[in-house]
């Protein structure tokens, strides 16, 4: 029997609104490429349960758009032509946080996908963005893309463009469950040639194992100054069409106040962030 890919079950949560429309190509490049499965997951009020799908991206017209699919192919050639199953789920629930926790009790995943509206301040506070929670939570690797963030999948193609990938990495906690996720990540969607950087921000860099297959292609940056800023200046210098952090969720009473740096990151920094449990 053939292994399954790493990351091919792929769960993506959307509110189905056009905000999501990014991550959603990300999604569904990354599931089509795993040949694996991609939950699509609505939590909304009862009263929602079923509607507004109609305004959502179409799974079929988007892979016949990117030349996987005949347009107006039958919903079976998806998984009878690509081996790709789709699965639509509804959950009423007032707590969207907890829908998607219990969609992954019982329906584990290998990625959550998910569109942050990257908010700040006041607002922030008052319209709290669900994917940092989701993403903190889950347990599971998360990739979250703001809706103007500079991602690396084309909604319009499907063409994948993945040169530069920001790996924060530290003494605590290891980044080496990261940089191992990354790896599957690129090698699945075909991103032979894509160079690893590797950031510290700090005194003494922290010894990190890099998996065999990107050895070749991993380069070491060090810097000092304050973490965030650091590596979203270094994000923009080297042009990260991916930036990839190892989490271990909110330390203290600041990080709750302020995020994690993580989310600092991904509010600031204008592009995909992969975040992986250590």
């Amino acid at each position: 029997m053939q292994a399954r890919p790493p990351l091919s079950r792929v769960l993506f949560a959307t509110d189905l609104s056009h905000d999501g429309d990014l991550a959603f190509a990300h999604a569904l490049r990354i599931a089509l490429a795993g040949k694996g499965e991609l939950a699509i997951v609505h939590v909304a009020t009862r009263e929602q349960v079923g509607k507004e799908w109609e305004q959502f991206p179409r799974v079929r017209a988007s892979l016949a758009g990117w030349g996987f699919l005949e347009f107006g192919a039958p919903a079976s050639a998806v998984e009878a032509l690509l081996d790709l199953r789709i699965r639509k789920i509804d959950i009423p629930e007032l707590d969207p946080l907890r829908g998607v926790k219990d969609v992954l009790e019982h329906r584990p995943c290998d990625l959550v996908v998910l569109a942050s509206q990257a908010r700040q301040g006041v607002d922030r506070w008052l319209h709290p963005s669900l994917a940092e929670p989701i993403s903190r939570e889950a347990h599971t690797p998360s990739l979250t893309l703001p809706p103007t963030a500079r991602g690396f999948v084309d909604p319009a193609t499907g063409a994948v463009s993945l040169r530069n990938v920001l790996v924060a990495v530290d003494h605590r906690p290891s980044a080496a469950r990261a940089l191992a996720t990354v790896a599957n990540l690129t090698a699945m969607l075909g991103a032979g040639e894509a160079v690893f950087h590797l950031l510290h921000v700090g005194d003494s860099f922290p010894e990190t194992p890099v998996p065999e297959a990107i050895a070749t292609r991993v380069r070491i940056r060090q810097q000092a100054g304050a973490v965030v800023e650091g590596i979203i200046d270094a994000a923009a210098e080297v042009e990260a069409d991916l930036i990839v952090m190892a989490t271990r969720g909110h330390d203290s009473l600041l990080d709750a106040l302020r995020g994690s740096t993580t989310e600092q990151v991904l509010r600031n920094s204008g592009r995909a962030v992969l975040a992986v449990p250590a």
